[in-house]
C-alpha cells in the first residue's frame, strides 16, 4: 500500500509540474526522459560491473540505473535548454491538454524507473508493503490443484511495467542494438523481484565480483541438460515452516507430469563458489527457486523467462530427492554439496538459451540435436539428511566421501581451471579447437587462466566413439585418516589406478591433476592422454607427476582429480590400485549419449 500511494503522489505532481510548462516543452522533456532511460537500462549492465568492485554488489545495480537515468536526463535536458531557445505557442486549451498527456508519460517514466531502482535494493521481496507476488492461503493453483497459488501483483498505474514495456519496443525497433532487453530479460520487472526474493538479510540478489571471486565468470555452470516428458516422483510441502512447526511434513512421493503441452526442461547446475553468499566469512548458497531462472524463445520465437517448479538435491530432510517447490521456500547448501537439478516447466516449443542464479551469475545451454537429450534425470549422489550423516559417520567409505568435491566429480568434461589457448599452446599442450585434446600442463594458475581478451580454454575433449569423461576430484588432507586409502604418496608412479562400472568394466586412469598452494601462488600439473581405452596409449595408469611432491599432496587446500575415460551409460562405483587398495561408496552415473563437440 505504501509503495502504491507514494508512486501515485510521484506520478500527479510531476504530471502537474509538466503541465504547467506546457506543451511543446513537455514533448523535448518526455523525449529527453525516453532516451535517458533507454540509456540507463542499456548500459547500467556494465556500470554496475565497475561499482561492484568498490561496493556491495547488490547496491551496485540500483545506483547504476539510477545514476545513469539522472546523469543523462539532467545532461539531456541542459543540453535542449541551451540548443533550443524558442517557443511555440498553441491554444490554451490544446497546450494544457497536450502537456498534461505528456506529462503523465514522462511521470510514468520517472516513477517507473525510480520504483524500479527501490525494488531492487537488498531489503527482501516485500518493499514498503508491496510484493510482486503473493501467497494466497484461500486459492489453489489453477493448473495444479494440489499447490498453492502465488498472485503477480502490480502497481496501481503500473509505473515500472509501462517503462520496461516502452523500453523493451524501442529496444526491439527503433533502437534496436545486436541483443534487446527482451530478449536477456523477459519481464524486467518480475527478474527484480525473482533476483530480490532472498531468504535473509545476509542472501545477496547479486552475486559479487571483487579480488575473492567474480561470479558473473565463474559462479554458475551447465553440467548437462535435458528434456524430459515423463513424470518426475517428488515430495511436496504445503504447510510454511511457523515458529510454533518449524519442519512441516512432506508428502509421501507423487508424480508429477508436464501439463498437456508442455515438457520439462531440467538443467543440472554447478553453483559456484563465487556465487555464494558469504555469511560472516561462511561461503553457502542461501537461496529460493526464484532467484533460478531459465531464458529462452518460446512460441513464435517470443523470448520466455521461467523459475523451476521442482528442485533435487537441495532439501536435507528427504535426502535431497525432488521437491516441488514454489517462491517463498528456502533452501541453504554449502558449497561442498552445491550440484542440483532444476525443473523447468515449459511449452513444447520452448528452445533454452541461458539459465542464470541471482543476478548476473549466468551459464549458456548447450545446443544438441534431439536424440542427445535424455528423457530421465540420471541420478546424483544422495545429500543426507544430518541424521542420516551421523549413522554413517564412523565409516571410511563415507569420511572419503566427505572428502570429493562433488560438484566436479562424476560425469564432468570441466578443465580443472579454465586455461588460454596460447598459454596451453606455450606449455605444448593439444588443442582441437577450444578444447584441451592432450598433454602436460605445468605450471603458475595465474600465468595460465586467461586474461582480458584471451580465448578461453573451459573443457577436455573426449574421444569419439560413445565415451564419456569420469572425472573424481577430492581433498586429500581431508581423506588422510581412510583405512587402506587408494593414494599411496610414497609411490606415485607405482600404483596403477583404475575404476570400475556396476556392469564389471574396469577402466585405466587416462590423465590427472593436482593444484597445490606455494606461498600466495597457485601451482597446478595436469596431465591426459585422450586416448581411448580401447587403444594403446603408452600410459601405464600411474600418477607421474613431474613437478608436484607428494608431501605438497598432502598439505591443506591440495585439490587431486583423476580423470578416466569409460563408456557413456556405466555407473561408476570405485576407484582401486593393482592391489585393490581403493574407495567406494558411491555411485556416478554417466549419460548414454556419445560426447559432442562444443
Amino acid at each position: 500500500m505504501a509503495l502504491n500511494l507514494i508512486s501515485l503522489i510521484l506520478v500527479l505532481l510531476i504530471t502537474f509540474m509538466q503541465t504547467v510548462f506546457g506543451f511543446f516543452s513537455g514533448i523535448i522533456n518526455l523525449g529527453c526522459t525516453i532516451v535517458a532511460a533507454l540509456i540507463a537500462f542499456g548500459f547500467f549492465e556494465p556500470v554496475a560491473g565497475l561499482l561492484a568492485k568498490s561496493f556491495h554488489p547488490a547496491y551496485a545495480e540500483p545506483t547504476a540505473l539510477l545514476l545513469l537515468f539522472v546523469l543523462s536526463l539532467t545532461g539531456l535536458r541542459v543540453a535542449a535548454d541551451n540548443l533550443i531557445r524558442g517557443n511555440v505557442t498553441l491554444p490554451a486549451a490544446v497546450d494544457w491538454a497536450g502537456a498534461g498527456v505528456l506529462g503523465f508519460i514522462n511521470a510514468q517514466i520517472c516513477v517507473g524507473v525510480m520504483v524500479i531502482c527501490v525494488l531492487m535494493l537488498p531489503i527482501g521481496g516485500r518493499v514498503l508493503m508491496f510484493s510482486r507476488y503473493e501467497r494466497q492461503p484461500d486459492e489453489k493453483h489453477p493448473d495444479r490443484p494440489d499447490l498453492a497459488f502465488f498472485e503477480r501483483r502490480a502497481l496501481w498505474l503500473r509505473s515500472d511495467d509501462f517503462t520496461v514495456w516502452l523500453v523493451n519496443q524501442l529496444s526491439a525497433g527503433s533502437m534496436s542494438s545486436q541483443t534487446s532487453l527482451a530478449s536477456v530479460y523477459p519481464s524486467f520487472t518480475d527478474w527484480v523481484f525473482f533476483t530480490n526474493n532472498t531468504v535473509q538479510w545476509e542472501s545477496t540478489p547479486a552475486v559479487y565480483r571483487d579480488k575473492k571471486g567474480d561470479g558473473t565468470k565463474d559462479g554458475l555452470a551447465v553440467q548437462n541438460w535435458w528434456e524430459q516428458t515423463e513424470p518426475v516422483a517428488a515430495r511436496y510441502r504445503a504447510d510454511v515452516p511457523t515458529r510454533d512447526k518449524p519442519y512441516p511434513p512432506f508428502s509421501t512421493d507423487k508424480p508429477v507430469a508436464p501439463l498437456p503441452g508442455n515438457k520439462f526442461v531440467v538443467t543440472r547446475l554447478e553453483l559456484r563458489p563465487s556465487a555464494a553468499d558469504r555469511d560472516g566469512g561462511i561461503l553457502a548458497h542461501l537461496f529460493r527457486p526464484t532467484m533460478i531462472r531459465l531464458v529462452g524463445d518460446g512460441p513464435g520465437g517470443r523470448p520466455m523467462q521461467v523459475t523451476p517448479i521442482i528442485l533435487a538435491n537441495v532439501e536435507h530432510r528427504i535426502s535431497g530427492k525432488p521437491r516441488i517447490v514454489e517462491p517463498d521456500n528456502n533452501f541453504r547448501l554449502s558449497v561442498d554439496e552445491n550440484v542440483i537439478d532444476a525443473y523447468f516447466e515449459t511449452p513444447q516449443e520452448f528452445k533454452p538459451r541461458f539459465v542464470e542464479y541471482r543476478r548476473h551469475a549466468r551459464a549458456a545451454l548447450r545446443q544438441a540435436e534431439p536424440q542427445y537429450l535424455a528423457k530421465a534425470a540420471p541420478p546424483l549422489p544422495p545429500l543426507l539428511s544430518p541424521e542420516e550423516r551421523a549413522q554413517v559417520q564412523a565409516s571410511g567409505a563415507f569420511r572419503f566421501i566427505d572428502a570429493i568435491e562433488h560438484g566436479r566429480t562424476g560425469d564432468v568434461d570441466n578443465l580443472p581451471i579454465k586455461m588460454s589457448v596460447a598459454s596451453i599452446r606455450r606449455a605444448g599442450g593439444e588443442l582441437s579447437g577450444r578444447m584441451f585434446k592432450s598433454g602436460r600442463i605445468v605450471g603458475e594458475v595465474a600465468r595460465l587462466e586467461p586474461q582480458l581478451g584471451d580465448e578461453e580454454v573451459e573443457k577436455i575433449k573426449i574421444p569419439d566413439g560413445g565415451y564419456r569423461l569420469f572425472q573424481l576430484q577430492y581433498y586429500p588432507k581431508k581423506a588422510l585418516t581412510l583405512a587402506g586409502q587408494v593414494f599411496n604418496y610414497v609411490a606415485l608412479n607405482v600404483n596403477q589406478y583404475k575404476c570400475a562400472s556396476e556392469s564389471g568394466e574396469t577402466y585405466p586412469l587416462a590423465g590427472y591433476y593436482a593444484i597445490v598452494q606455494r606461498g600466495d601462488r597457485r601451482h597446478i600439473e595436469l596431465y591426459y592422454t585422450g586416448v581411448p581405452p580401447s587403444e594403446p596409449s603408452g600410459f601405464y595408469g600411474t600418477l607421474n607427476f613431474t613437478s608436484i611432491q607428494s608431501a605438497e599432496l598432502q598439505a591443506e587446500g591440495t585439490v587431486l582429480g583423476l580423470l578416466f575415460i569409460v563408456k557413456g551409460g556405466e555407473v561408476i562405483t570405485s576407484v582401486s590400485n593393482q592391489n585393490g587398495q581403493g574407495v567406494s561408496g558411491f555411485r556416478y552415473p554417466m549419460l548414454n549419449q556419445a560426447q559432442e563437440s562444443r
